[in-house]
């Protein structure tokens, strides 16, 4: 039986308290530190989400609730929090069915009964199996500020990439795909801290269109098109 760990690192305000949770990390060991995943193996049985309450505040009330596709409908697993310890805490979220079907799934923090849906990277959402992510809590990836530079016979395009909260995105892929202006190449590149991309050294021989898309795990994908001319 897999055991996931699922840590989600992100500030959100329940008046008196700041629940301090991070992104989805994926781990057969809770506790391991590995890189964010968003895609599960089928079968899982127990969930763990992981949280830290870093302002304890006694009064407020937390439940991480799961939705499968979706934000709403009737909860696939939910689970209690608490507020009134300043300590790394985990909640555990096992599904009545004995295991989580392959699906997308949404994860969303409920404070003193209401849904906070404003939080930094709030809901989550993440697969199992051959799910697809869920498009109401996964952030849509946007392509944006591009600049063209020429040298002589080369040309070079920079761009920006950044979420529906207008929050540049680090470590997105992106690839320029220029086989209609004669590029013989997929060219791919990673945003940095700022979300910038870079490409340079491009040959254009015809005027074509390039087709720049950006992707990350837990976003759905973002693309563009741009046309030069020689």
């Amino acid at each position: 039986m897999a055991v996931i760990l699922l840590a989600l690192y992100f500030a959100v305000p329940a008046h008196g308290a700041t629940v301090s949770l991070s992104h989805v990390h994926v781990s057969l060991h809770p506790g391991a530190n590995k890189p964010a995943v968003y895609a599960l193996p089928s079968g899982l049985r127990t969930i763990y989400f992981d949280y830290t309450v870093a302002a304890p505040y006694s009064s407020d009330t937390g439940q991480i609730v799961v939705y499968a596709n979706g934000t709403k409908g009737a909860p696939v697993a939910e689970a209690t929090l608490i507020f009134d310890l300043s300590a790394a805490l985990y909640a555990t979220l096992q599904p009545q069915t004995g295991t989580f079907p392959d699906g997308g799934y949404c994860a969303v923090l409920v404070v003193d009964g209401q849904p906070d849906t404003d939080g930094d990277r709030m809901p989550i959402g993440w697969t199992i199996g051959k799910g697809t992510l869920p498009a109401p809590c996964s952030k849509k990836l946007g392509i944006g500020s591009i600049s063209i530079h020429r040298s002589h016979e080369l040309a070079g395009i920079s761009l920006v990439v950044r979420d529906n909260h207008r929050r540049a995105v680090a470590g997105a892929s992106v690839r320029l795909d220029g086989h209609s202006a004669g590029l013989p190449h997929v060219l791919s590149a990673k945003t940095n801290e700022n979300g910038v991309a870079t490409f340079s050294g491009l040959r254009i021989m015809h005027p074509g269109s390039l087709t720049i898309t950006a992707s990350k795990p837990g976003y759905r994908g973002g693309v563009t098109s741009i046309h030069l001319r020689p």
